[in-house]
């Protein structure tokens, strides 16, 4: 039999082949989907004109899912839960505290939300009776899911900015604009 093909092993490599990608296909969006690092990008920017402060989370779409899933009890969906955006501004508000240099908590409106594959961007503003400098702020978004989760916040004041880091554990931090900036 040598140079001669089994036909029954072709045929078995080929739907065992098939097979592969058929697996392939329905396990690879699972596996993009899944990210092995936990981290928000949080940008926070005070608008003299208009007196208020403007935030902008951006988050995956899967974590901020089971936080609210863990949140409300029930399975929550970006795309299909009715009042998603309300659950949101909820979980964000909790999870988010901004207090201005007069040591009063903002109170956060909802602005929309951008989708983007797996990433999300939340928007919410506030109100702002006075400065951020000298002010707390507080980022534990996700530490309930994760013991490595690291929020990273950028605050822009005109042309002062700064940068906050907050990882699982961390408390309120000061808001603080260096001399230089």
């Amino acid at each position: 039999m040598s140079g001669r093909r089994d036909p029954i092993r072709v045929a078995a490599r080929g739907v065992a082949a098939a097979g592969i990608c058929i697996l392939m296909v329905a396990v690879w969006p699972r596996v993009v989907a899944a990210h092995t690092f936990h981290a928000s990008l949080t940008q926070i920017e005070v608008n003299a004109s208009a007196n208020t402060v403007e935030v902008g989370i951006r988050v995956f779409v899967d974590d901020l899912e089971e936080a609210l899933t863990r949140r409300t009890g029930r399975r929550v969906r970006l795309g299909t839960t009715v009042g998603f955006d309300a659950l949101a501004l909820d979980y964000v508000s909790a999870s988010l505290g901004i207090e201005g240099a007069n040591g009063k908590r903002l109170a956060f409106s909802w602005i929309g939300r951008e989708t983007s594959v797996d990433v999300v961007w939340l928007f919410v503003e506030a109100p702002l009776n006075g400065q951020l400098d000298g002010g707390r702020l507080e980022n534990k978004l996700f530490f309930e899911l994760f013991d490595d989760q690291v929020n990273t916040v950028n605050i822009k004041d005109g042309k002062r900015r700064t940068t906050l880091t907050f990882s699982t554990g961390d408390g309120a931090k000061q808001i603080g604009f260096s001399v230089d900036s």
